[in-house]
């Protein structure tokens, strides 16, 4: 199975329009560069699944990455829908403790205003 990449360009600043002609199994969706409360996770997802024609979507945002055999762990359940979990990296590369983040932000986690 070749995995066909659907980039969705939600108006970055970078260099996504450019790099992306290097590889021929990318296809990028650009969509307008409106104001940036429109530019939501959900409407560049949305973008994704109507230009896409698999049997799999799978998501990952610029600022995530997937482990290296991600996409063939999951394929290897026989579900509907699969899930995993998460680590969170810092900057140095170095994994963060759940606990830690939580810890951070508990004035969230429990509605309270900051």
């Amino acid at each position: 199975m070749k995995a066909k990449i659907i980039v969705v360009d939600d108006g970055s600043d970078n260099e996504t329009r450019q790099i992306y002609k290097e590889y021929d199994n990318i296809k990028l969706v650009q969509l307008e560069r409106e104001d940036k409360t429109a530019r939501t996770p959900s409407r560049a997802r949305n973008a994704g699944i109507k230009n896409a024609m698999g049997d799999y979507i799978c998501f990952l945002d610029s600022d995530n990455y997937y482990n290296t055999t991600f996409i063939e762990e999951m394929l290897k359940v026989d579900n509907d829908i699969v899930f995993c979990n998460w680590e969170i990296v810092g900057l140095d590369n170095k994994k963060i403790d759940i606990k830690t983040v939580w810890n951070m932000r508990e004035d969230i986690l429990k509605g309270k205003p900051k």
